[in-house]
C-alpha cells in the first residue's frame, strides 16, 4: 500500500493598503519566550508528519522533513523563500526562534522590521504569517519578492507542481499572484503601520479527500489558542529552577515532536520513538505504555490513542506485536516477539486521572486478555513464572520481548518450544514476572472501579501468590540481591542489572531486601557512577556503555523504575541525589537546545544512539512533574 502526500500553499493579504491595520500579535506567551529552546530538529506539532525547522540566513519556509516515504526524508528545496527591499534598504540580521509550539524568525532595516511565525492549527495544517512593520513616522514603500521552488525540480500539470525527487509530493500554489519560480508583491505602509500576510500549508495523505484550500479565517484566534494549549502545556513546571523549566519544558516538546496522526495501518494517534532515527518510524508496545504515561499527564486524549493504536491489533489469542507501521511496503509488523507488560500500569494512570470508566470498560476486557496470554505462551514448565520467548523460536526475537535486546543476563539462554508458535527462554527473569505481579494489582484496581469486587479479589489473591513466588525463586539471600534463574541449572545468573530493581517499583520487596538493593545501587562499584543508574554493574567484565546497547549504558526508564522504588521505600535522600546526579552529568539535560538522547554513558555522561527519544522524554517529565 502506497500512501501520497499532498501540500497545498494558498496565501492571502490581510487589511487594507490605505487604511492602518493593527498588528496581529505573533508573540509567544512569557511562558514560552523563556523556553526559546533553539532545538536543531524540525518542528511538528498535533500529529503533523511534515516539520519544519528555520535555516539560517534563509527568510520563509525551509525545506520540510517528510516522514511519509522511505523512513523520512528532507525535501530537496525551501517550499518559499521571501526578499523585502525598501528603497536601497534590505532586511538583514536574521534571527531563528524555536519557541514551544511555534517558529519564529526576526529581522529588521532602517525604520522597519519584519517578523515572520508558523504554528500548526491541525495535523494537517501550517499556518504562516509574514508581518512587515513600518516603525518610522513616514510612509515607506516595500517590494516583497516570494521564490518558489524552480520549475526544474517541480513539474507544473493542471495547477498542480509534482516534486521529482520523490514522486510523492504534490505542491499546489494559488492566489496572490505566486508563480512557479518568483513572484514580486509591491506595498506601500503608512507611518507605523503594518502588513500581515498569510499562507497556510497543508499537507495530507491521498486517500484522505478532506484537503480545504481555503486560507485560515480566525489567524488571530489561532495563534491565542496555541499559546494558551502550549502555556498550559507547561503551567505544572513552572515553579521549577529554570533549568528544569528548560527540561520540562524540552521533553514535552520532544514528545510532541514524535506525535503521528492516524495513516495507514495505524488506526490511531501515536508517538514514534524517534522521528530523527530512520527505523523508529513506528509505534512499540511497550514504548506506547511508557509514552501514555507521561502523556495522560497534559495530553490525556492522545495518551487514550497512543492504548488503542497498539491494541487494534491485539490477535485472537491476545498477543499484542512488538511494533507496528503506517505502510507495509516499507517496514513489516513485527509479530515475532511481544514487549513487556507494562499496559496496565498505563491503563491505570490514566484512569486515574480522569476517571473515564467508558474507556475503561471500552479496554480492560483486552488487557485482561493480554496479560492471561502470558501464562499460556510465555511459562513452559506451568509452574506460574513466566519467561521471555517469541513466536517464531529465534533467540534474537526473545530478547528483543525483554526490551533489553542484548542483556548480558541472556548470554547463556537457550530455547525451549510450547508450540509452533510460542517458545521461551530457559530461564525466568525477575523484571518480567514482577511487571506481572503488578498488573495483576493494576487490574484488580481496575475492576474495582467498575464495581466487580469479586474479580478485583480473584486478581489480588493471585498477585499476592506471585509475590511469594517471586521472592522465593529470584532473591539470593546471600548476595542480598534479586536475579534472573536458568531453569535447565536451577542457578540464579551472576549478572548485577536493573532487572532487581523492579521489585522496588512494583512494591513486592520487604525492608530488608529494599534496604539491601539500596545499597547495590548506591554502590560505585555498582550502579553509583558519573551519571548513576547504568544497565548493568559497572563492576561487571562486560560492562560495555559505549557499544554495549543494553550493556552498560543509562536508560531513562530504568533510572525511573530505581528512583520510584526508592522513593516508595523511603530512601529519599537518596533518590534525590541521584536524580540531580542524573540531570547534573546527562549531557546537554539542562542546556540549551541539547536533544534528549536514547541513552548516556555512565562513565562521561555523552549522549548516545537515537536523539529526541520519547520514552526518555516521558521518564524526565514524569520525574520532574513529582519535584
Amino acid at each position: 500500500m502506497r500512501l501520497l502526500l499532498t501540500i497545498a500553499i494558498i496565501m492571502t493579504l490581510l487589511g487594507c493598503q490605505s487604511t492602518y491595520n493593527p498588528k496581529l500579535d505573533l508573540s509567544p506567551a512569557t511562558l514560552l519566550l523563556e523556553q526559546d529552546s533553539t532545538l536543531t530538529s524540525p518542528f511538528f506539532d498535533q500529529g503533523s508528519w511534515v516539520g519544519y525547522l528555520p535555516q539560517e540566513n534563509h527568510l520563509g519556509i525551509a525545506a520540510p522533513r517528510m516522514l511519509s516515504d522511505s523512513n523520512g526524508y528532507d525535501f530537496h528545496a525551501p517550499l518559499l523563500t521571501i526578499e523585502i527591499k525598501e528603497g536601497d534598504n534590505s532586511m538583514e540580521s536574521l534571527t531563528n526562534h524555536y519557541y514551544p509550539g511555534s517558529i519564529v524568525q526576526e529581522t529588521s532595516m532602517a525604520g522597519s522590521s519584519l517578523l515572520t511565525k508558523g504554528i500548526f492549527t491541525d495535523k494537517n495544517t501550517f499556518l504562516y504569517a509574514v508581518q512587515i512593520a513600518n516603525d518610522s513616522r513616514e510612509p515607506k514603500q516595500y517590494e516583497i519578492c516570494w521564490q518558489l521552488p524552480k520549475a526544474d525540480s517541480l513539474i507544473e500539470t493542471g495547477g498542480f507542481y509534482y516534486d521529482q525527487a520523490s514522486s510523492n509530493l504534490v505542491v499546489h500554489f494559488e492566489e496572490a499572484g505566486i508563480s512557479t519560480e518568483s513572484s514580486t508583491t509591491t506595498i506601500t505602509l503608512g507611518a507605523q503601520s503594518s502588513k500581515t500576510f498569510l499562507l497556510t500549508v497543508r499537507h495530507q495523505f491521498k486517500e484522505d479527500t478532506s484537503l480545504q484550500r481555503n486560507p485560515a479565517t480566525n489567524a488571530a484566534e489561532d495563534f491565542i489558542l496555541n499559546n494558551k494549549r502550549w502555556s498550559e502545556y507547561l503551567n505544572p513546571y513552572s515553579r521549577l529552577p529554570k533549568a528544569k523549566r528548560m527540561l520540562a519544558s524540552k521533553s514535552i516538546q520532544t514528545l510532541i515532536n514524535n506525535w503521528r496522526s492516524a495513516a495507514g495501518f495505524l488506526q490511531y494517534d501515536g508517538l514514534f520513538p524517534s522521528y530523527d532515527y530512520e527505523w523508529f518510524h513506528g509505534f512499540w508496545s511497550w514504548d506506547s505504555w511508557k509514552h501514555a504515561v507521561a502523556l495522560v499527564t497534559f495530553e490525556p486524549e492522545l495518551a487514550k490513542e497512543q492504548m488503542r493504536v497498539m491494541y487494534a491489533f491485539q490477535n485472537e489469542e491476545g498477543m499484542i506485536p512488538d511494533v507496528i507501521y503506517r505502510d507495509t511496503t516499507i517496514e513489516v509488523h513485527n509479530w515475532r516477539d511481544t514487549k513487556p507488560p507494562l499496559s496496565g500500569w498505563a491503563f491505570n494512570e490514566i484512569f486515574k486521572a480522569d476517571r473515564d470508566t467508558s474507556f475503561l470498560k471500552e479496554m480492560l476486557p483486552k488487557l485482561i486478555k493480554y496479560h492471561n496470554w502470558w501464562y499460556k505462551n510465555r511459562d513452559h514448565n506451568q509452574n506460574g513464572l513466566c519467561e521471555y520467548g517469541s513466536t517464531d523460536g529465534t533467540r534474537l526475537a526473545a530478547g528483543w520481548e525483554s526490551g533489553m535486546d542484548n542483556a548480558v543476563r541472556f548470554d547463556e539462554a537457550r530455547m525451549v518450544k510450547i508450540s509452533e508458535t510460542a517458545w521461551t527462554l530457559d530461564q525466568e527473569s525477575v523484571d518480567l514476572n514482577a511487571y506481572l505481579y503488578f498488573e495483576k494489582v493494576c487490574i484488580a484496581d481496575l475492576l474495582q472501579a467498575l464495581g466487580q469486587q469479586q474479580q478485583a479479589n480473584q486478581y489480588l489473591e493471585e498477585a499476592q501468590m506471585l509475590k511469594e513466588k517471586i521472592v522465593a525463586r529470584f532473591y539470593n539471600e546471600k548476595q542480598g540481591y534479586f536475579y534472573d534463574y536458568n531453569v535447565r541449572s536451577s542457578k540464579h545468573l551472576p549478572s548485577v542489572g536493573t532487572e532487581a530493581w523492579t521489585v522496588l517499583w512494583t512494591k513486592l520487596a520487604d525492608n530488608e531486601q529494599a534496604n539491601q538493593i539500596r545499597d547495590k545501587i548506591m554502590s560505585k562499584a555498582h550502579f553509583n557512577t558519573f551519571v548513576p543508574l547504568p544497565t548493568l554493574s559497572a563492576s561487571h567484565p562486560k560492562f560495555n556503555p559505549r557499544d554495549g546497547y543494553w550493556r552498560g549504558p543509562v536508560w531513562m526508564d530504568q533510572a525511573y523504575f530505581a528512583l520510584e522504588g526508592l522513593w516508595h521505600y523511603g530512601f529519599k535522600e537518596e533518590r534525590n541525589f541521584l536524580l540531580e546526579k542524573i540531570l547534573r552529568n546527562a549531557d546537554g539535560l539542562l542546556e540549551k537546545g541539547g536533544p534528549i538522547r536514547e541513552n548516556y554513558d555512565p562513565r562521561n555522561g555523552a549522549g548516545l544512539n537515537a536523539k529526541h527519544f520519547s520514552w526518555s522524554a516521558a521518564h524526565l517529565l514524569l520525574l520532574l512533574r513529582e519535584e
